[in-house]
């Protein structure tokens, strides 16, 4: 830059000595002979020398002042109503300008990577509950068999003998023609104990009676007496054979009577093999609580792009934004998933006590 080249265009017949104020060349090692040359038609002075330099230095000075600074915060994590979902981020006492802060986030299923771990035992306690009647289905009856098995021969235990006594005494008749225990004299109504028909006979007074074969008659004896019977010391035996027994069911239900109870279960120490993979849960929250620095925002939905969250910071007695950490914190309504994204333009003085 600096010398000085003559132009001559036969064309439109010019012919001009101007001066290089700019030498380029776009590959070095590969193409050096490919230059370009940067031409200007007014010469370079050292008044426009020094004026290059003054900008130069304005510009270092703005630049030593500090600079404009854009940054980000990522964050995602399984959330809860007890366990929320909380970010912090740090402004640094450098910082002379905050521009803006802006905060992007978006709900999703829970999300977890694995589905078991070990555990130890313990001794668990159901519930006390009431008693109650369950009545089981009724059933058709049938035929039970029972199976068949070999006769034997059964033999009482032996007793001591005794004396056992009847009641005594009571009154038989026994009439003509009627057999009883106890025989008459004759077993037919007709007999004349061997005086034949007709005979006369003679009575007490003098007179005499013709003798007719008597009719029918009964006889009255009258028993008083006991029976006593010795029965001595003896076994009975009795064998049975081989058999099978039929039992028949009527249709018929089951009432079982359940009182208050208590159920205690005894888990021993154990281990749970853990299935690795990523499972998400079936629902996910229907909306979320958002405070900055404690300050809740209002009128949010479960996905938000670009939230002011300048005014909700913690500031301090002079209304500026406090240096230092400030915390954001999501709340869900049932489990869930946060992902949040924080974009901060700041602008950060650069005097500070190292040179790295």
């Amino acid at each position: 830059p600096g010398d000085i080249v003559r132009i001559i265009d036969k064309e439109d017949n010019i012919i001009e000595d101007l001066p290089i104020v700019k030498v380029s060349k776009s590959d070095v090692t590969g193409n050096p002979g490919d230059i370009e040359i940067e031409i200007a038609n007014k010469n370079r002075d050292i008044a426009g020398s020094i004026s290059e330099l003054q900008d130069r230095t304005r510009i270092n000075e703005v630049y030593a002042q500090g600079a404009t600074n854009l940054d980000s915060y990522h964050f995602m994590d399984n959330c809860d109503p007890n366990y929320p979902a909380v970010l912090k981020f740090y402004i640094p006492e450098e910082t002379v300008r905050i521009n803006k802060m802006l905060l992007s986030y978006e709900v999703s299923a829970f999300r977890a990577y694995s589905k078991a771990i070990a555990g130890g035992g313990a001794y668990a306690d159901t519930t006390e509950d009431g008693g109650g009647m369950s009545t089981t289905t009724k059933s058709g009856g049938g035929t039970r068999t029972t199976t068949e098995s070999g006769g034997s021969v059964q033999r009482t235990t032996s007793e001591a003998g005794g004396r056992l006594q009847t009641s005594g005494g009571g009154v038989w008749f026994t009439e003509a023609g009627y057999t009883s225990g106890f025989e008459a004299t004759d077993r037919h109504g007709q007999h004349n104990h061997g005086i034949p028909d007709g005979t006369m006979l003679m009575t007490a007074g003098g007179t005499s009676v013709r003798w007719v074969e008597s009719g029918a008659h009964q006889h009255v004896i009258t028993l008083n007496h006991r029976h006593s019977v010795n029965i001595p010391e003896h076994d009975h035996e009795f064998t049975v054979p081989a058999h099978r027994h039929d039992v028949e069911l009527d249709d018929h239900s089951h009432g079982i009577v359940i009182p208050n109870h208590r159920h205690g279960i005894t888990l021993p120490n154990h281990t749970h093999q853990i299935e690795y993979g990523i499972f998400e849960a079936p629902e996910r929250p229907s909306k979320v609580i958002v405070e900055v620095d404690g300050n809740a925002i209002p009128n949010i939905g479960i996905s938000e792009t670009d939230i002011n969250i300048i005014p909700y910071l913690a500031k301090d007695g002079g209304g500026k934004v406090k240096r230092g950490w400030h915390e954001i914190k999501i709340t869900p309504d049932t489990l869930g998933r946060i992902t949040a994204n924080i974009v901060t333009q700041l602008f950060v003085q650069s005097r500070g006590s190292g040179n790295y």
